[in-house]
């Protein structure tokens, strides 16, 4: 039971780096204070814009901020890759229509 937890444990880990790994999620334009939801323990949860990974504002001080919103991340590589170019995670998809 114990290396079964530890495997699903070490498959979270490995998708979380795999999330992570520079492949642009389709739902990467969702907007970070829209997403936000409360945990019991008051933290924060949100997507990173980038990746969709989850994030806790408590834990991470990878921030930036765009347009007076601040966004958070998961790693420096996924902030990196909004600063670079913070507009283009906020394009709509080419097949939604327009006013949605």
């Amino acid at each position: 039971m114990r290396n079964l937890i530890i495997f699903g444990m070490i498959s979270l880990v490995i998708g979380a780096l795999v999330a992570c790994s520079g492949k642009k999620s389709s739902t990467a334009k969702q907007e970070t204070s829209i997403n936000e939801v409360k945990s019991e323990a008051d933290s924060t949860i949100i997507t990173d814009v980038v990746c969709s990974m989850v994030v806790d504002t408590n834990k991470t001080k990878i921030i930036s901020y765009y347009k007076g919103e601040k966004y958070y991340f998961c790693s420096n590589e996924c902030k990196a890759k909004f600063d670079a170019n913070p507009a283009e995670y906020f394009k709509k998809p080419a097949d939604e229509p327009e006013g949605i």
